[in-house]
């Protein structure tokens, strides 16, 4: 359908549209100029008119999520013509390049990720694109000097895949036809990411990609069991999210089917249905998320990553969580923000925090990308030893895991690439002996998915010593790799000592002296000896006695075997 224009009479006729959504698109993203390989050391945008007709420019305006530029003069940008903006000292110094305008209030752009909007006069989005550091695709050229070039812009909703770092020699093509110019194709359709509900009428529909607002906004193309949607709304500037009016109330953090159908993106690939968890999040309590795996010490070219349980029976809204360390006073420090909106964490889901998810998928067997998360920047975790925090909002500590490069499998010949997990969520996140080493089997890291050595919560009952296997082969591959020894008492306050006999009756590891039991905990045997040396595979005898403060003492034997497979 054609649009209605405006004709000027000016000496001659000059034809002006008013700009629809795409009309004009961001083309071109000079976000850090420093350091210049030749180019002015300015921020700035380029816009391009992909339309066949003159926009008037006057009255728009360029935000990032931090600020807004005021009102841009009058200019009108022919058809298939690019134009920059800036800053008044930018435009000046860009104006050699070509057409440039320089406005007040322009944005102050982020390096590492922004989100900039171009809206009409009338305070209508045009174009939108939140930009990640990650789409250079250049670990130099993310440092600075380069711009980011659509790739495409008859494409302008299609974001990651559509944009690189520019190929001209002195950093960007301003002005002028993009250098990396090219037809990108988009037979994919739009997904739902994720779906959570606010307060008592509200669903919010996360996509990951910019949908049609037409069919995004229709209520026939939503349905939740037990509720009537009454009103559906796509909100902007990216287009990518809608939000569903309902009637009743959902109760707190029961998890819901949605589904979702009929729902293009903007080249029209079309969803034809799909089904989604939803819900109302509660207030987080301590116990609820869990620290469960970490990497602190990454593979060259690799980055660490801390993994979170929800260990709950109910949903967990992920913009109230945080990851900390302490600093060198042992106060909490760097704390970072796991999500900027809010984002369902449901009942036993797993969710894993990194700055290079390319680089984790390289080194590691990523089974759920949806449950791997990228952000900018993770507090410091050294390779030796160091603190996990993880905190609500209010900066309360909701766990805390002091760990040690120590506590790794013994016999390991090379730490590096290789992840802690927690052997049991119910367990204290600081207990050593709930942590392990991850098999060599899973790849030494099982990010996003169940632990390679997770291990069952024991289950209440008298005072009791439990063996969790009766044959276990300590050789990294992933098979009953470690012996757990629990206990379980009607009172804390005992303390306990575990011994190791092989066959013969010969004490080979004094495992456990003078410690302090609680009602319930375990310790774990790795199959080595006194001296740290693998032992031979046999039956062994483990030794557990305790006593209390009243001299009252007992004790349990248990037969295991030490079993390894043949290579």
């Amino acid at each position: 359908m054609r649009r209605l224009c405006f004709i000027l009479l000016l000496l001659t006729f000059v034809f002006s549209c008013t700009a629809q959504r795409y009309d004009l698109v961001i083309s071109e993203i000079m976000a850090d100029p420093a350091p210049s390989v030749g180019l002015p050391s300015y921020e700035w945008i380029e816009l391009y008119n992909r339309s066949d007709h003159s926009i008037e420019l006057a009255g728009m305006r360029i935000s990032d999520a931090a600020g807004t530029s005021n009102a841009l003069p009058a200019y009108q940008l022919a058809a298939g013509a690019y134009v920059l903006i800036g800053s008044s000292a930018a435009a000046s110094a860009l104006r050699v390049y070509g057409n440039a305008l320089g406005v007040t209030s322009f944005p102050s752009l982020d390096n590492d990720g922004d989100l900039i909007v171009i809206k009409n006069a009338a305070g209508i989005t045009l174009h939108s694109v939140r930009y990640d550091v990650a789409w250079y695709g250049s670990s130099l050229k993310k440092e600075g000097g380069w711009t980011l070039e659509i790739i495409d812009p008859d494409k302008p909703c299609q974001g990651p895949g559509n944009w690189t770092a520019s190929t001209a020699s002195i950093g960007g093509t301003p002005g002028q036809r993009n250098a990396v110019q090219g037809i990108t194709l988009d037979e994919l359709p739009p997904q739902v990411l994720w779906s959570i509900a606010f307060g008592s009428n509200q669903i919010h529909v996360r996509f990951n990609e910019p949908v049609d607002s037409f069919h995004a906004g229709s209520t026939d193309n939503y349905h939740i069991e037990g509720y009537t949607i009454t009103r559906a709304e796509i909100t902007p500037p990216l287009f990518d999210q809608a939000v569903l009016f309902i009637t009743g109330s959902m109760e707190e953090g029961k998890t819901y089917n949605l589904r979702v159908r009929n729902i293009p993106d903007c080249a029209g690939n079309l969803l034809t249905e799909q089904s989604t968890r939803t819900g109302n999040a509660t207030a987080i309590q301590k116990g609820d998320v869990v620290l469960n795996e970490i990497l602190f010490n990454p593979r060259s070219g690799g980055q660490d990553y801390v993994e979170l349980y929800n260990n709950s029976d109910h949903i967990i809204d992920m913009s109230a969580l945080y990851l900390a360390n302490r600093n060198s006073s042992g106060q909490t420090a760097n704390m970072i923000r796991l999500s900027a909106v809010n984002r369902p964490f449901f009942p036993g889901d797993y969710h894993v925090f990194t700055t290079d998810v390319e680089a984790m998928e390289r080194h590691y067997v990523v089974r759920n990308k949806s449950a791997i998360q990228q952000l900018s920047s993770l507090p410091s975790y050294p390779n030796d030893k160091g603190t996990v925090l993880l905190l609500d909002e209010q900066g309360l500590i909701l766990e805390e895991l002091n760990y040690e490069e120590k506590w790794h499998f013994a016999l390991l010949s090379e730490y590096k690439g290789v992840a802690l997990e927690r052997l049991s969520p119910d367990r204290p996140a600081g207990e050593q002996n709930n942590w392990h080493s991850a098999a060599s089997t899973a790849g030494y890291g099982t990010p996003g998915y169940v632990n390679s050595q997770q291990r069952l919560s024991m289950t209440a009952g008298d005072a009791q010593i439990t063996l969790d296997t009766e044959i276990f082969s300590p050789d990294q591959d992933g098979w009953q790799d470690l012996l757990q020894i629990c206990y379980q008492l009607p009172e804390p306050g005992s303390v306990a000592n575990v011994y190791l006999f092989d066959g013969t009756g010969i004490k080979v590891r004094h495992l456990v002296r003078n410690e302090t039991m609680g009602i319930q905990g375990c310790w774990k045997w790795d199959g080595l000896d006194q001296r740290m040396q693998p032992l031979p595979v046999g039956q062994y005898i483990v030794y557990v006695e305790w006593f209390d403060l009243e001299g009252r003492r007992q004790h349990s034997k248990k037969a295991v075997v030490l079993a390894r497979r043949l290579k």
